[in-house]
């Protein structure tokens, strides 16, 4: 019998549940002038469905006498909308697997399941159900529901009280209200449990499970460790197939690749994928247990990202990548003996020295052979006949210590070598001696425009560890101070670039207002020292919601000014548009986050990807444009600067009561594990790595720096554009040096 499809008015069935469809609907219906809120439908219809689930009736043994006493009068979980058991699975929602389930038994359970409409869920109860209880050695009991059904929420018990089915089946209401009716069949926001308290992360539960099971049937060498975020080690002589397969699956963003020192265990890196197009994540780990010829596959044929991240890990480690074609310190001078981030370097082996760097016009690179051995090649990057200029690392223009080689025919550049390193002060080396409190100050010292996203960023990760969650008055804190430190920011970018271009006028005028707010609470203008671990360093000041309040209503006709002025100049324009051009794939591949990103077309924000803090309660727009040129990099912070004051103005007059910090422990220790937590800064997505072998220092401490990938796929952007599109190539990239130094 063929199911007559419903009539839906002025929509195509197929896109009832596609969100980009309904977002671009409800953006032409508000050019029209009608007012559209998609959120709130949203959640109007996850507050319906939360508070009506109907239970399939089902149970084998004990555990469904405890189900039946559920909805008897004592408890009565007709209070919560569950009262409506249905015998029939197309009219239940959801299913409580009470009782043991044996193997004659599964398929049986597996056909309800499968004829339960979507979405639909699993309630694993009891000891039985969840593991096979006291039978779990017997063969025919199936020794989890798990391995045959998703389970949404686990109750356990022998049985387990009627008390403990009634928190239960709060907790998959939670789930529910979690959920996005809209797009995507139902993406869902779990929250993560494993005896500590986890703040909420947009994830796909399911998704990641698949992902662990491909891996796993892919490369059975592969091992995964659920200590901390979780990861897989796989053997060296398998990773790059296992990589390749990853790309080839659509993990197209490598976050982020930090190179390690495991002592006996060897040497390695950590590598952090995403697929851009599910948000799905995996970490993956490799290494060598040679010390002396340690040597690990190149990926940059893979993500172009990894190009200066693998020249960063052999400047720290000295692990060289076979195949890369370009295995020269990334940061230390060539003369530079030893690899400082080795658990056993010795600092007295390099004295101050006082003689001139010679540039070289060529890169090493290895070959593994068939026997084992490396074959060392060089390959040219300039040759003898080309002209060669030096750009930095003094010019005002880059906006930092940073160099520049850049290769010229006439006016046009050819090629373009970026030298790093004139800031870099080894603060991932000093962490590794620092209790976790005392990291912190470090962190405002990277992306100094971003101090208070920075320290957030640690923040967050050494509570992810702690299982720690702040309270809500410390969410909304941080939420709004981070988008003041991005209007800061933006404005100072606004401020530089113009004076790039000839234009004085909106020299910091408007940014000291900011800092000014900023400084009456936090005591900094630039180095904030306001995020804590468990918190924040102070209360708001008593001024600051009515200055914060006066600031955007300043600021709104000021912007306008300032399009006026600069935006719509003839001049700017001619040199802005067109110019720098970097698409879509190979921003993603590069792992250029950010305005940079956007401007490309890549929805890239760290806050709608993996919300945090108050942002998966805020509505904002994720500003994208789809030309990639400086002229789009430059709109897209602009209107981020109006985006940032309609977060703010969401928050600022609902600051709930609470604490502002918690008590935590005199010495903090982090479990054993590996971590990491992302923040989007002003640049892109700042992230902090953290591995813990249970002490008061962290073991590593990786920060996935905003400005490497915006330098590492500068000549891709400046190739073939003029020397003086280079100016306005750059301040538009808009990267903080010693955020790449660090």
């Amino acid at each position: 019998m063929e199911i007559r499809k419903p009539e839906i008015k002025a929509m195509k069935y197929e896109d009832f549940n596609d969100n980009e469809y309904l977002e671009k609907m409800a953006a032409e219906l508000r050019r029209e002038g009608t007012n559209v809120i998609v959120g709130c439908l949203d959640e109007l219809i996850e507050w319906g469905r939360s508070n009506s689930l109907w239970p399939l009736t089902f149970a084998t043994s004990c555990c469904g006498i405890e189900f039946m006493a559920v909805g008897a009068a004592r408890y009565d979980f007709a209070r919560f909308g569950f009262e409506v058991a249905r015998a029939s699975p197309r009219q239940a929602d959801f299913i409580m697997v009470a009782g043991t389930i044996t193997h004659k038994m599964a398929p049986v359970l597996k056909r309800l399941y499968d004829q339960m409409a979507d979405p639909k869920y699993v309630i694993a109860v009891g000891g039985c159900a969840i593991s096979g209880g006291p039978f779990k050695k017997s063969y025919h009991v199936l020794n989890g529901v798990d391995k045959i059904l998703p389970v949404d929420v686990y109750i356990p018990g022998c049985p387990p009280r009627p008390e403990a089915m009634l928190y239960g089946l709060m907790q998959l209401q939670r789930k529910v209200k979690l959920q996005r009716f809209f797009g995507g069949g139902n993406k869902q926001i779990g929250k993560q449990e494993d005896g500590r308290k986890k703040r909420f992360e947009r994830g796909r539960r399911r998704k990641t499970m698949n992902i662990r099971e491909k891996i796993t049937a892919w490369e059975p060498g592969a091992v995964w460790s659920e200590a901390g975020d979780g990861m897989f080690t796989v053997p060296v002589e398998k990773f790059h197939a296992l990589a390749a397969r990853l790309r080839a699956e659509g993990f197209d963003f490598l976050r982020s690749l930090t190179g390690m020192d495991w002592g006996e265990e060897g040497f390695g890196a950590v590598y952090h994928l995403e697929a851009t197009a599910t948000g799905e994540n995996v970490v993956l780990r490799t290494l060598t247990p040679s010390r002396e010829k340690c040597g690990l596959p190149s990926v940059c044929d893979l993500w172009k990202a990894a190009e200066l991240n693998e020249r960063e890990v052999f400047d720290y480690f000295g692990i060289g990548f076979l195949n890369h074609p370009d295995m020269r310190r990334l940061f230390l001078r060539d003369d530079w003996v030893g690899h400082p981030l080795r658990k056993d370097y010795d600092p007295g082996l390099n004295p101050l020295r006082m003689t001139n760097e010679v540039s070289k016009d060529s890169a090493p690179s290895f070959e593994l052979t068939a026997d084992g051995s490396f074959i060392r090649h060089r390959n040219v990057l300039f040759e003898e006949d080309e002209y060669v200029i030096n750009i930095g690392p003094q010019h005002p223009a880059t906006h930092g210590v940073l160099r520049f080689r850049v290769s010229l025919e006439g006016e046009i550049i050819r090629k373009l070598d970026v030298h790093c390193g004139y800031i870099h002060r080894g603060i991932e080396k000093m962490c590794e001696s620092l209790t976790y409190p005392q990291t912190l100050a470090l962190t405002d010292r990277l992306d100094y425009l971003g101090a208070s996203q920075n320290r957030h960023a640690l923040c967050m990760c050494i509570e992810k560890g702690l299982g720690v969650e702040v309270s809500e008055r410390v969410q909304y804190i941080r939420t709004i101070m981070d988008e003041l430190q991005r209007i800061d920011s933006h404005l100072l970018f606004f401020a530089c670039l113009c004076m790039d271009m000839g234009a004085l006028t909106a020299f910091f005028r408007d940014r000291e207002k900011v800092l000014d707010i900023l400084e009456q609470t936090t005591g900094g203008r630039l180095i904030q020292t306001y995020n804590t671990i468990g918190g924040v360093q102070a209360d708001i000041h008593s001024d600051f919601v009515r200055r914060v309040k006066e600031f955007i209503a300043y600021m709104r006709p000021t912007l306008r000014e300032y399009h006026e002025v600069f935006t719509g100049n003839v001049i700017a324009r001619e040199r802005l548009k067109g110019t720098g051009v970097l698409t879509r794939e190979d921003a993603i591949s590069f792992g250029a986050t950010g305005g940079t990103g956007r401007a490309s077309g890549w929805a890239c924000d760290v806050r709608k990807r993996h919300p945090y803090a108050m942002y998966g309660k805020v509505d904002f727009e994720e500003v994208l444009y789809d030309e990639g040129d400086c002229f789009a990099r430059y709109m897209v912070r602009m209107r981020e600067i109006e985006q940032s004051m309609d977060i703010i103005e969401q928050l600022i007059d609902n600051i709930p009561e609470g604490e502002y910090q918690l008590k935590m422990k005199p010495v903090i220790r982090i479990p054993e594990g590996s971590y990491y937590a992302a923040v989007e800064g002003s640049r892109g997505e700042f992230g902090g790595f953290i591995e813990s072998r249970g002490e008061k220092s962290p073991y590593r401490m990786k920060f996935r720096s905003t400005g490497l990938p915006l330098v590492s796929c500068l000549e891709t952007i400046a190739r073939g554009t003029k020397i003086a599109d280079l100016i306005a190539i750059g301040g538009t990239l808009d990267y903080v040096v010693p955020d790449i130094d660090r």
